[in-house]
């Protein structure tokens, strides 16, 4: 299955030439389009205390048993590549490691929080958020489809989304073993099929806010 939580990906190792070269610090999407941009890899003892961007196209399939992520670059190539700066000069880069944990808003108050994201790494975009709606079920996560989020708040760390708070708390329940198991996918859609109404649900207007 390529559908996979981006919380676990995030340590994976990266080798070359079958040795480790480094570990996956941060993934970087673009939120208009909801693609991975690129991979901040920590070099680790390679070179220590840098830190390079590696693009989804330079690394291969990632081995969900041993952890690790092939990149297709020689040593010296990854030591060449250019060290990483976060991405300040495009809004709609963002960071998967600090978006979790982000607020949820939804169209009538507080939502609930983000947990992690699904990752489809055949095609690497971003499938799902996972979110722990504010409910008394303690140990609750649903899982929202990146169409409904309207907003992303970077400086208040708020992701406004197009649902309500029911709603939300309605949304499939999420399992980190449920797309690795099933076909999630498919009672995903199945869900949002008998929900119609949640493509139009207005939201309420954010300030200081990137509209999505």
């Amino acid at each position: 299955m390529t559908l996979r939580s981006a919380k676990e990906l995030l340590g994976y190792k990266v080798t070359a030439l079958e040795e480790k070269a480094g570990y996956i610090d941060d993934i970087y999407f673009d939120d208009k389009i909801w693609v991975i941009r690129h991979f901040v890899i920590d070099l680790d003892d390679l070179s220590p205390g840098r830190k390079i961007v590696i693009p989804p196209e330079m690394l291969g399939q990632p081995d969900w048993e041993t952890e690790q992520v092939p990149a297709k670059l020689t040593f010296d190539q990854i030591l060449q590549t250019p060290a990483y700066h976060p991405a300040v000069d495009n809004t709609h880069f963002r960071s998967l490691a600090d978006m979790i944990g982000y607020k949820i808003q939804a169209s009538d108050g507080e939502g609930g929080h983000l947990t992690d994201f699904v990752l489809d790494a055949r095609f690497w975009t971003v499938r799902y958020l996972v979110v722990k709606p504010r409910t008394f079920w303690p140990d609750k996560q649903v899982s929202l489809i990146p169409q409904w989020v309207k907003a992303i708040d970077q400086p208040a760390s708020q992701v406004w989304v197009t649902l309500s708070h029911s709603t939300i708390e309605s949304c499939p329940e999420y399992f980190s073993s449920f797309y690795t198991k099933q076909p999630y996918a498919i009672k995903f859609y199945q869900y949002e099929d008998k929900q119609p109404h949640l493509k139009i649900t207005p939201a309420q207007p954010v300030s200081n806010a990137v509209y999505l």
